[in-house]
């Protein structure tokens, strides 16, 4: 979801910057211009987005790492408690 939320703020990005390179032509539709502050919005977004990743991936990792163990754990115990010798 971290990273999902990261490509969104590309796309954002992406979508709202300028077409570079193109001349317009009498059949070219014009895009309205994006503001300077809507552009910095977005792309303060991606950089809050980007350090929230880079913070909590390592955390979620961590934690689930530790839970896959806790789990194993009780799954071991749950089979010598309820295995039967004959």
């Amino acid at each position: 979801m971290l990273n999902h939320q990261a490509n969104i703020s590309d796309i954002l990005i992406e979508l709202y910057n300028p077409i570079v390179g193109k001349k317009e032509t009498g059949s070219t539709v014009r895009r309205t211009k994006t503001s300077v502050q809507s552009m910095k919005a977005i792309e303060e977004f991606q950089k809050t987005i980007a350090e929230l990743r880079d913070i909590l991936l390592p955390e979620l990792v961590d934690d689930f790492i530790i839970l896959i163990d806790i789990l194993l754990v009780r799954i071991y115990y749950h089979l010598i408690n309820n295995s039967q010798i004959t």
